[in-house]
């Protein structure tokens, strides 16, 4: 009798450590919710199994009892804007920048009690209440995002960051348009010029074209009023062309430039067979082509022009494509002066300027790209020209090589920029 109950002892442990083991394998270790945040079946619920829903704690100053819809973004290693935004049922509009230790100071507005409606039936139309409460990130450099929703009593907060459901991201999108935050998040009155500092808050003086930094997060927000699929692609952050290096990333395949070049190509000439304007204008004015000069495309600035794109159309500062792509000092320095020559070639106005004033030369030389500025010298631009401030390119080089002496690479860089620069 005491063997038998020395062998049952065993038995038992091993029974429970299967089950254990079995349970384990089933609801984490499933393939499809590490890369989805679920378990996906094929025709039905597979035996024993379901979706799997993760318990999310809503944030605590989301205020769910007051507010009917929130959305919140958290900041990430780059310059993600974090802030939070309610909406009440009768349109009343709360929004909030900074991390949740340091918001600043609330900015309200209204939508019409119809534009709610049309929101919440966006949360219906894709199932809100039937989705996970939680998609695990695959990338810990990305901003998380909370959208919840108070409807009838039941309430409802997912939390996900570069995985989401289909639908999702761009309900989010869709809110923050209604909205327009985007007024809010770039709403600097501070005009960005050739006075602007260029160390420090490089990104101070709001919406403008010569702000890359800007350029680039209106691309990727798909916010802005007025900002067309097509300026979107034309930056490089199409949909498809997003869609297809999220697939080639999980794939284990490396992205390259050119990978993106070509998406974006074949995505550019899709749009403009469909009709879309090559040259529509967003609220400050900005067209495709002046995107894609400052986001450093030549592949897709190439396409724009064949396509009919005015290379000498202005946006609400006076300034053209060539004065955008004057300006780039982040990006790739090379190709930005390569995207000046097609813009040349193309009948591109070398010395136009700005209502301040500014000219691409001024702009390249405060930017500090030496190819840039051999480039639009060749093509007549006059280095004695001023500004309204009375002031010529040179000045501007050396201003800003002043305030950066503590990056010596950026300093050499920038000589470099002056000996082509006096190279008359």
């Amino acid at each position: 009798m005491l063997r038998i109950r020395y062998l049952f002892i065993p038995v038992v442990l091993l029974v429970f450590v299967s089950w254990v083991i079995h349970a384990y394998r089933s609801s984490v270790l499933d393939a499809d919710f590490l890369l989805y945040g679920q378990s996906v079946t094929v025709g039905g619920t597979s035996a024993g199994r379901g979706s799997v829903n993760n318990p999310s704690p809503i944030p605590a100053d989301v205020g769910h009892t007051q507010y009917a819809i929130t959305l919140e973004r958290t900041t990430c290693f780059g310059a993600c804007p974090a802030y939070l935004l309610q909406i009440d049922p009768s349109g009343a509009v709360s929004f909030r920048q900074g991390p949740p230790a340091n918001r600043r100071e609330e900015r309200t507005s209204t939508i019409t009690v119809d534009q709610f409606h049309n929101l919440v039936a966006g949360f219906a139309a894709i199932h809100f209440f039937d989705l996970n409460d939680v998609y695990p990130e695959t990338s810990s450099d990305l901003p998380t995002v909370h959208i919840g929703l108070t409807l009838e009593g039941k309430t409802k907060t997912i939390t996900h960051s570069d995985v989401s459901p289909p639908g999702l991201e761009e309900l989010e999108r869709t809110i923050e348009r209604t909205t327009n935050i985007h007024r809010w998040l770039h709403g600097d009155p501070d005009r960005f010029s050739l006075q602007s500092p260029v160390a420090g808050a490089f990104s101070r003086g709001g919406e403008d074209l010569k702000n890359e930094d800007y350029v680039r997060r209106d691309v990727y927000a798909r916010i802005k009023p007025g900002m067309t699929p097509l300026m979107q692609i034309a930056g490089g952050w199409g949909i498809e062309t997003r869609a297809q290096g999220q697939t080639a990333l999980r794939r284990m395949q490396r992205v390259t430039a050119s990978d993106q070049a070509r998406w974006t190509a074949d995505e550019l000439r899709q749009a403009l067979e469909r009709g879309d304007d090559v040259n529509a204008a967003d609220e400050t004015g900005w067209t495709p082509l002046m995107i894609a000069a400052v986001t450093v495309q030549p592949q897709s600035i190439s396409i724009l022009l064949d396509s009919g794109a005015y290379v000498d159309q202005r946006d609400h500062h006076g300034d053209t494509a060539l004065i955008g792509a004057a300006s780039v000092r982040f990006n790739n320095l090379q190709m930005a002066a390569e995207v000046l020559g097609i813009l040349l070639a193309h009948g591109a106005s070398v010395e136009a300027t700005n209502d301040l004033g500014e000219s691409a030369l001024m702009w390249s030389a405060r930017a500090g790209n030496p190819e840039s500025i051999k480039v639009l010298l060749k093509a007549g631009a006059n280095p004695a020209r001023v500004d309204r401030s009375g002031h010529d390119a040179l000045f501007y080089l050396r201003n800003a090589r002043d305030n950066l002496t503590f990056d010596r690479p950026l300093v050499e860089r920038y000589n470099r920029a002056e000996s082509a620069l006096n190279q008359r």
